[in-house]
This record gives C-alpha cells, sequence and structure tokens, in this order.
C-alpha cells in the first residue's frame, strides 16, 4: 500500500522522487496524514481541475481541520468573510473574474513587456554591480522585487502613489494567514480605510493608468453596468481582488524564478542552448514551470459521493491534485525528470501538453500571461548579461534551505558564482 507523508525532511528537499513512487503504486491515494485524497497522474489531475461542478473550489465544502483553518484566517481576516476568487465556482467566479480579466488582456501584457524589461534590467544591474568575489545571492536581492515592480506596474500606478498602495495592499495580506497579530491587524484596518478611499479617488480621476487591472476593479460598478444590484460587487469584493492579485503572484513568482535559476545554474547545457538561441526562451519557460512548479499543490473539494478510478470518495472529501507529481508523469512526458529547454519548442514535432502548474479549467490562472512575461524577462536579462552562472561552492541542490510548507517549492536562500 503506497504510504505518503509530506512533513519528512526528504521530501521536502525533493518531492519528486516520492511522487514518482505514490504514482506508480497509487495515482489516486488517499493518506491518512493529510486526510485528502492525492492525485499524482496527469490525466486524473486534470479531469479533477476541469470539473468544478464534481470538484468545488470553494472551501466552505470543507471539513474538521482544513475548515477550522480556513475559518480562523476569515475571522481574522481585516477583509471579513467575504467571497475571495480563488474560492468560488460556476457564476460567483465569473461575476469577480471579468472585472480582472481585462487588465490581463494579451495588448495590455504586451504593452507592458517594456515597462517589465526596463525594470528587470535595472534589477539584474544592481545585483551583479554588489557582487562579492562574483557570488550573488538572488532570493531577496532579485527574485522577491521582481514581483512587486511588475504588480506595481500592472495596477497602473503613479509613482507617487505606488509605495502607500503598495504597502497597504501588502498590510491587507498578513491578514489572509494564520500568525495575525494584534499588530498587524491594526495596520490592516488601517489600510483598508486609505485603500478604500484610493479606489474610490480612481473611479473619476486619473489616478492609475486607464487601461490597467486597478483601473478595471475600481471602476466595477461602471463595467458591471448592466448587472443588478446584486450582482455588483462589495468593496470589500474589491479590495479582495487586490489583494489577491498581489498574493498570488508574488510569492509564485518569486519561487518560479529562484526555481529556474536553480535549474539553469546546474544545468550547463540549458544555459549554452539559450544562450546561442533565444527562441528557445518562451519553451525554456514552460519547462521550469513544468519541471519544478512553484505551487505544488491545487485544492478541490467533492460535492456528492462519487467513484472516481475505481475508488470511492464521499461528499466533502478532500482532494489535492500534487502538480509536482502530476507535471512529471511518465504515461504524458517523455523523459519527464529531465530539464530539456527544448521541450515546447513551436517547431520540435513534441506533442508535450501543458503542465498544471497553472491549473487548468475555469480556475486557470488568469495571471498566468504576466508570469510568463515576467519569466521571460528575468532570464533573458540574466543570461546577457553575464556569460556563465553555477551555484556557488556553499550550495548544494539537494540541502537548499526550505520552507516547511510543502504546498510550494522554492529555496529560501540560493547563491550562484557568476561570470560577467
Amino acid at each position: 500500500m503506497a504510504y505518503f507523508n509530506p512533513f519528512r525532511p526528504s521530501y521536502m528537499a525533493d518531492p519528486y522522487s516520492s511522487l514518482a513512487r505514490l504514482r506508480s503504486d497509487e495515482p489516486v491515494h488517499y493518506s491518512e496524514t493529510v486526510n485528502a485524497w492525492i492525485i499524482t497522474s496527469y490525466q486524473y489531475g486534470l479531469e479533477v481541475l476541469q470539473d468544478y461542478e464534481t470538484f468545488s473550489s470553494n472551501p466552505s465544502r470543507a471539513s474538521s481541520k482544513v475548515s477550522e483553518s480556513l475559518a480562523y484566517v476569515r475571522q481574522n481576516s481585516a477583509l471579513g468573510n467575504v467571497e475571495r476568487l480563488a474560492q468560488l465556482d460556476s457564476f460567483s467566479h465569473t461575476r469577480l473574474r471579468r472585472i480582472v480579466a481585462r487588465g490581463f488582456a494579451p495588448s495590455i501584457l504586451e504593452k507592458l513587456r517594456n515597462d517589465i524589461r526596463i525594470e528587470v534590467s535595472m534589477l539584474i544591474d544592481d545585483l551583479l554591480g554588489a557582487h562579492s568575489g562574483g557570488v550573488v545571492e538572488v532570493v531577496q536581492s532579485l527574485a522577491v522585487k521582481v514581483p512587486e515592480t511588475i504588480l506595481s506596474l500592472q495596477l497602473g500606478l503613479h509613482v507617487d502613489d505606488r509605495d502607500q498602495v503598495m504597502s497597504d495592499t501588502f498590510a491587507l495580506m498578513q491578514t489572509n494567514f494564520n500568525d495575525v497579530t494584534v499588530a498587524k491587524r491594526r495596520a490592516a484596518r488601517e489600510a483598508k480605510v486609505r485603500l478604500t478611499e484610493f479606489l474610490e479617488s480612481v473611479s473619476h480621476d486619473e489616478r492609475v493608468a486607464s487601461d490597467s487591472v486597478l483601473s478595471s476593479i475600481a471602476r466595477a460598478e461602471e463595467i458591471s453596468s448592466d448587472n443588478t444590484e446584486e450582482d455588483l460587487p462589495s468593496t470589500e469584493e474589491l479590495l479582495a481582488l487586490v489583494v489577491d492579485l498581489a498574493q498570488a503572484g508574488s510569492a509564485t513568482t518569486a519561487e518560479a524564478i529562484t526555481n529556474g535559476i536553480l535549474a539553469f545554474a546546474i544545468s550547463d547545457t540549458a544555459q549554452s542552448a539559450l544562450r546561442e538561441n533565444s527562441e528557445l526562451l518562451d519553451s525554456a519557460v514552460d519547462e521550469i514551470l513544468r519541471f519544478d512548479p512553484p505551487q505544488q499543490v491545487l485544492v478541490r473539494w467533492v460535492t456528492s459521493d462519487l467513484l472516481f478510478s475505481g475508488v470511492q470518495m464521499k461528499e466533502n472529501d478532500v482532494v489535492m491534485v500534487l502538480v509536482g507529481g502530476t507535471n512529471r508523469d511518465p504515461d504524458v512526458f517523455e523523459n519527464p525528470d529531465i530539464f530539456d529547454v527544448e521541450r515546447y519548442r513551436s517547431n520540435s514535432g513534441s506533442d508535450a501538453p501543458p503542465s498544471l502548474a497553472f491549473g487548468r479549467g475555469s480556475h486557470y490562472c488568469v495571471g498566468a500571461p504576466l508570469a510568463r512575461i515576467a519569466l521571460q524577462e528575468v532570464f533573458r536579462s540574466l543570461l546577457e548579461k553575464t556569460s556563465s552562472f553555477r551555484l556557488s561552492d556553499q550550495m548544494e541542490p539537494g540541502s537548499l534551505p526550505r520552507t516547511e510548507d510543502w504546498f510550494a517549492r522554492g529555496p529560501k536562500a540560493l547563491e550562484i558564482s557568476v561570470t560577467l
């Protein structure tokens, strides 16, 4: 019988060997350790993510410790018990998603690309200029800064408003977790007042770019003019959209950047291929997201009793799609444990399907195109400004410092030795 325990240090260091064994033994496995069904098969994971009627994203269905934890977070959130985009299905999800989707239109994102390229280039110049003996630390000095910079550009903030709005957004975000202190709660209440006033001012002046995602959020009532009053988003829902955009994009983008730098640092072949052919960049980014995805777990809840892949699931059971497992399914991906930057090359003839790094179905990450642009520009600039880089002598791939959160993956610190 398969056994799954993601809390072991060995799993944190390398989940993929454990997931491979689990997928081979029992691709749909009930884990007593986490009280959930664990999906490691690509096909079964795809079925779960695409069928929101059977597998809901709404945590109100959660039971036991999961429900208690979510209730605690909502109770302490400065936004209150408000509906969140990632935790809704059907009409409710569509109602909020279409508000932010306008800010992610391809034409708007391509206009952002040049600004992102400039900002990323400056960050990497600063990183390389401050190196000591050719060694640079890329997590705090680069990876965590990129999503914050890009978010401010995406929101369309003017320079005078940028620091305050970003500070207030992250203050509200801090009450979305379990470790809420009195000080964090007070700071979030004050931030909520300021951010509400800012959104109200945006709706009738030019404080943000008119085609930005923040403009879409601030003018949601105008955009939703054909809807009934009951359909219009509340102030708390609009604030939650801003916070959720920041939360969804910050950690995962930073971790994807770090995971990509790590993959390149230990693969001279991958670096050489990209340096010789920059057209492989898009393929390389998709491969990074497949090979070492920053978000390792996507959670759903069973809406009614059913037989799925030969196992009996009960209503309200927790189902966890382990993306790190599905993305390395050998039934779908050839040589899945090899980092191959040409896997998704458009003219390669490869039939490799998209990874599940951004989910699938109605909850496919609305910010996926922006995340790809961010990763493309980071790696483009880093490769152009260096002749090579590798892990520093103090770093070992199997013993990098990592968090205890098995839902996400990315080193807490990463040093590379750079040759300019």
